[in-house]
């Protein structure tokens, strides 16, 4: 989990651009349902 013990991802981007379509946690619970 991100909260608890954390993790780190990298990523290498194809489009920069697409960054801006990211979900932060609140819109993703949304998305889910939660």
């Amino acid at each position: 989990s991100p909260y608890g013990d954390g993790w780190i991802v990298k990523m290498t981007l194809t489009n920069p651009e697409q960054v801006s379509n990211l979900m932060d946690a609140a819109a993703y619970k949304v998305e889910i349902g939660e």
